[in-house]
């Protein structure tokens, strides 16, 4: 969309206009509002994104993304196991899903259920490097040096 671009580039603005312009052409698309919670999310409005991913998820339950994001949003409001539980799911509905895997690692890393963690960012590892994610495969090694014993 459009209106991440504006986001990424900082004119919220903008961003706000073409999200308001995509709910005007179809209220009823999921993808709609995990973009528009994202921009929620960005503009530190969390309880109002976690809205928008549940209406995602209402229209659509079966999408990894709104999960996802919504685990995000939980992790804001230190709501940890609704964020594990979000990343779980989302990772029930996509096995490979690379982000949700990292994102429950470091949810993980912080409730201090390393083993868990570690097991995490190897999958993460592990799908980043099959898409070609090099910025994150090295995020997810690192993350993952950090946590393993050393010799």
């Amino acid at each position: 969309m459009r209106g991440d671009i504006y986001t990424e580039s900082g004119d919220t603005q903008k961003a706000y206009t073409d999200y308001n312009q995509a709910f005007l052409l179809d209220d009823k698309f999921p993808e709609t509002y995990i973009h528009w919670g994202k921009f929620r999310l960005r503009n530190n409005d969390v309880e109002g994104a976690i809205k928008d991913f549940q209406k995602a998820i209402q229209l659509e339950p079966k999408e990894p993304s709104a999960y996802n994001y919504r685990g995000n949003a939980y992790l804001e409001k230190g709501l940890y196991q609704d964020a594990v539980n979000d990343y779980t799911k989302a990772i029930e509905l996509e096995s490979n899903y690379a982000l949700a895997y990292y994102n429950r690692g470091l949810v993980r890393t912080d409730l201090g259920k390393i083993p868990d963690a570690i097991e995490d960012f190897e999958k993460a590892a592990q799908f980043f490097q099959d898409k070609e994610e090099e910025a994150s495969y090295n995020d997810a090694i690192a993350k993952l040096t950090a946590l393993r014993p050393q010799p």
